[in-house]
């Protein structure tokens, strides 16, 4: 089924991604398939420790370790948007977009819904004229549970991917609306590139 955000922005992933379809597995979540432009992307890159490959949006530059100490990153903790360790970071200098790609502090998640429920609270604190959903899919073998926020201001996506109970990271989209539009395809593009090594 096609998805089309502009007429319909405020629905959960299911209706955020264009070109974007599903279908039901065996499994409770429905499967997701991304259409990927390797035009939209940099090149990929591999992570073992997470067990990951993933590409960002084109033009989302790796930022060096420095950018762990900055108020950005401290900021973010406070709202509850990383709740595990930052490995990588890039950014969109044009659009002072951000992307991050973390580690968990632990190698498993006990209880996912609990840690949805709070990173969730958190943002409606934090942000309470925004609009808040969440969905739950699978991206290849992957498990995503997302959360979406769409404030006047921003845009952030956050998704938290379990390759299985002992590898779990966390990537998040974090950009001015104004860039949302112009954005969209390449970010799509990028969570159709994650996949497990």
């Amino acid at each position: 089924m096609r998805c089309f955000v502009a007429i319909l922005p405020f629905l959960t992933l299911l209706f955020v991604f264009v070109g974007c379809k599903s279908s039901k597995t065996e499994d409770k979540h429905p499967s997701l398939e991304f259409q990927i432009d390797p035009a939209l992307l940099e090149p990929k890159i591999q992570d073992k420790e997470l067990g990951i490959e993933i590409s960002p949006p084109a033009g989302w530059e790796k930022s060096d370790s420095t950018f762990s100490n900055s108020g950005t990153l401290k900021e973010l903790r406070a709202i509850e948007m990383l709740v595990g360790n930052p490995k990588h970071f890039f950014q969109h200098n044009q659009t002072n977009s951000l992307c991050i790609l973390s580690k968990f502090a632990t190698n498993s998640v006990k209880n996912t819904e609990n840690l949805i429920l709070k990173a969730k609270s958190g943002l409606e604190k934090q942000f309470p004229s925004a609009k808040i959903s969440t969905a739950t899919f699978l991206k290849d073998k992957i498990l995503v549970h997302q959360i979406m926020l769409l404030s006047p201001e921003y845009v952030i996506i956050k998704l938290i991917c379990e390759l299985d109970r002992l590898k779990v990271f966390e990537v998040v989209y974090i950009l001015p609306k104004h860039a949302y539009a112009d954005q969209l395809r390449a970010i799509e593009s990028s969570i159709g590139s994650i996949l497990g090594l």
